[in-house]
């Protein structure tokens, strides 16, 4: 991100490496009173770098909620406002295509320099530039994320399949699983009739079901074994809910899930639901999360 498109931003952002800031926007300098070449320690009310660095994080600091996340060597950090709506967006969407547009380029270049440079390396080399790529391209899908959450997303509904949706949504939210061999195996159970059609956009609903699929099975243990798609026609309006018999959230979670970027994982950039949430509004829906014996969160 240019310095020009961090300073945009009324989020307090940074990022540190090997305990020194080597870049802070406007924002962050003079929330939090240091500038670019500061050292960490001098971050008012901040947990020491050796707690922080190797795991992405969430800490109060005076009137902030800060986050943090892990980019290879560095760390990204950003500071959102506890007095004010999180689920929000804090500057305009166009602001916040045109600063993504400006990640991706270099994020492009930076991509293509590495595979180039892969050709001519030795072994040990190549482990690392391995490395690279693989942060390279977790960037590129969050600038994705990004834009799909700074703008309702544009939809084109026809009559879909929904069985088939679903069989795809399921590869792709099972697609880790199957590669590490992890046991027991997770039943899909449907609970509709296999012929059923809706009037969706069956790119941006195979998301959705992706997503939700996706945190289903992540959140396994050995209490869970399935995960459960139902449709229900409603009227003019039609009811899918995918819901599975793992451990379930807790109250302090399902009290936070409207929060801009919270989440539970420990390399997740918490918004996943909120694309989610965007592509069902997107659709004149809504969305509904609910915990056996726990809250109900809208």
């Amino acid at each position: 991100m240019s310095a020009y498109a961090a300073d945009l931003l009324t989020t307090p952002v940074l990022v540190a490496e090997r305990g020194e800031v080597v870049f802070a926007n406007q924002a962050a300098q003079r929330l939090f009173r240091i500038r670019s070449g500061g050292m960490w320690e001098e971050l008012p009310g901040f947990p020491p770098w050796d707690e922080v660095f190797g795991k992405s994080a969430s800490f109060p600091a005076g009137s902030f909620q800060v986050h943090t996340h892990r980019f290879g060597p560095w760390l990204f950090v950003e500071g959102l406002s506890r007095e004010s709506p999180q689920d929000e967006t804090t500057i305009p969407a166009e602001q916040v295509a045109s600063m993504v547009h400006e990640i991706r380029n270099p994020l492009a270049a930076l991509s293509g320099y590495v595979e180039m440079a892969q050709m001519d390396s030795d072994e040990k080399s190549r482990g690392y530039y391995q490395s690279m790529m693989r942060e390279i391209d977790r960037l590129s899908r969050l600038t994705t994320d990004l834009l799909s959450v700074s703008r309702l997303p544009a939809v084109s509904p026809r009559r879909t399949a929904f069985d088939a949706l679903v069989d795809n949504a399921w590869l792709a939210a099972t697609s880790g699983r199957r590669r590490k061999r992890q046991r027991p195996p997770i039943e899909l159970v449907k609970q509709y009739e296999p012929d059923q059609e809706i009037w969706v956009d069956p790119d941006r609903l195979q998301q959705v079901l992706t997503n939700l699929m996706k945190n289903a099975v992540e959140a396994m243990t050995e209490t869970g074994s399935r995960v459960e798609v139902s449709l229900v026609e409603e009227d003019t309006m039609v009811r899918i809910v995918v819901a599975d018999d793992g451990p379930g959230l807790s109250n302090a979670v399902l009290s936070r899930l409207s929060m801009t970027r919270f989440t539970t994982k420990k390399s997740g950039s918490g918004l996943g639901l909120m694309i989610v949430r965007r592509i069902v509004e997107a659709h004149k829906g809504r969305m509904h999360v609910s915990s056996p014996g726990g809250l109900q969160e809208d």
